[in-house]
């Protein structure tokens, strides 16, 4: 998976979303699109194509398909991440992965 930005306070939220990730074991590319950051927007059609604001983030699956948008930063970024990612993976949320692993034990 991939994740797009436009600008450095939306990397914030990439880095949550790679942390995120890193605990499902998923590897995500983190990319940010406009001047000076490597990935031009020369005319702002991916700005405007991406439907985002300078600090929102746009989660891409491996197919090129949308599979969350954030238009700007929310207040409880991790949590809305892993609810992003669970969605996406069809799995249960971390918090609630680790509780059925305990009650497993505890069987």
């Amino acid at each position: 998976m991939a994740t797009f930005t436009r600008n450095r306070r939306g990397r914030r939220l990439v880095a949550r979303l790679g942390l995120v990730g890193a605990e499902r074991g998923l590897e995500i590319a983190a990319y940010v699109v406009g001047p000076g950051h490597g990935h031009t927007d020369l005319y702002e059609d991916w700005a405007r194509l991406s439907e985002i604001s300078e600090d929102g983030v746009v989660l891409v699956r491996p197919d090129a398909h949308v599979a969350w948008r954030s238009i700007t930063v929310v207040d409880d970024a991790t949590a809305a991440l892993d609810d992003a990612l669970r969605a996406v993976l069809a799995r249960p949320r971390s918090r609630d992965a680790a509780e059925n692993v305990g009650a497993l034990a505890q069987a």
